[in-house]
């Protein structure tokens, strides 16, 4: 066996520990977002008013409801995306307040529409956001292992060296895409992830195919 592999296994094992960590609990207490009235200036709407929650740490928790009903608000404002309007309440993750760099390093975001570079590879398009989302102190041999087992976990490899494409160029399914862009939120080793809508705009069986599968954290 090459030290490449002997390093490559070395790095699945290392990374499939850290994957079974738990996640964070989340708390949400009175939480109300105020944004002011496009047209009467002086009129202001809330998007969400008094809303109280508990997510618990390692499970996956779906908010349900009507479209226009809040529910990309409030994941906005728990991923602390949001930059204008007024927000009181209080958000909690692991018993404390987050901060945005907290944030930016402990949780991943997965918008509601495909964030894909068509003319990349599936596993391309992994090394790319790996090499811009993780510290310089990853070395590259860490960073494919991340992508390999990320592969391996999401069923991407049939499709690993497959072009993303677009509406006119085909590429790789609906499905795979989906995969493709949880792959990249889960790269930076979250505890948290939040899925915007991860199924729209599929069909029954491909929203089943699309899922992350029960070995994720």
């Amino acid at each position: 066996m090459s030290e490449g592999s002997m390093l490559s296994e070395v790095e699945r094992a290392k990374m499939s520990s850290v994957r079974k960590r738990n996640g964070m609990k989340v708390v949400i207490r009175e939480l109300t977002y105020t944004v002011q009235h496009n047209s009467k200036k002086k009129h202001k709407i809330h998007l969400l008013k008094g809303v109280t929650g508990l997510i618990h740490p390692a499970q996956m928790t779906a908010l349900m409801g009507p479209s226009g009903s809040g529910k990309t608000t409030l994941l906005d404002v728990l991923a602390c995306r949001k930059t204008a309007g007024e927000l009181s309440g209080q958000i909690l993750i692991g018993g404390k307040p987050p901060s945005r760099m907290f944030m930016r390093r402990y949780t991943g975001y997965v918008e509601q529409f495909d964030t894909l570079v068509e003319n990349l590879t599936v596993r391309e398009m992994l090394l790319y956001t790996a090499e811009m989302k993780l510290e310089l102190s990853v070395n590259m041999a860490e960073k494919k292992a991340r992508v390999d087992l990320l592969t391996k976990q999401l069923a991407l490899e049939a499709c690993q060296n497959v072009r993303i494409g677009n509406s006119m160029s085909r590429g790789i399914s609906g499905g795979q895409a989906k995969r493709c862009n949880i792959g990249i939120a889960l790269l930076s080793d979250p505890r948290i992830i939040f899925l915007d809508e991860p199924t729209s705009g599929l069909d029954s069986y491909t929203s089943h195919e699309a899922r992350p599968p029960s070995n994720m954290p």
